[in-house]
């Protein structure tokens, strides 16, 4: 993937999927807060294998 030129279709959907996987994070965030504490480590246990995930992906683009 090249930065400031050409994003080939692999790139393209790379960041979109970045995109998404934020947008998904912000609202776990958000929703973390009105959750009971069991609820909570539920979401931050989503939280992280989402978090993993990305990092897979960054990993494999590199």
């Amino acid at each position: 993937m090249a930065w400031g030129g050409f994003i080939d279709k692999d790139g393209s959907q790379y960041l979109k999927n970045m995109a998404r996987a934020e947008k998904t994070l912000k609202y776990l965030e958000f929703l973390k807060i009105e959750l009971n504490s069991e609820e909570k480590i539920i979401v931050e246990k989503t939280i992280q294998i989402i978090c993993d995930y990305i990092n897979n992906l960054r990993e494999e683009q590199k």
